[in-house]
């Protein structure tokens, strides 16, 4: 079934994406925080 196969990669990329924007997310969130009160 290559349609599957399409829909798992597409998947697992948005997943990792998802998970990047997240990490990167929370590193500038904690850098703003701990930047904007020193």
């Amino acid at each position: 079934m290559p349609e599957f196969s399409v829909f798992y990669s597409a998947f697992a990329t948005a997943l990792s994406w998802e998970s990047i924007t997240v990490i990167l997310g929370g590193v500038l969130l904690g850098y703003i925080v701990g930047v904007i009160p020193g």
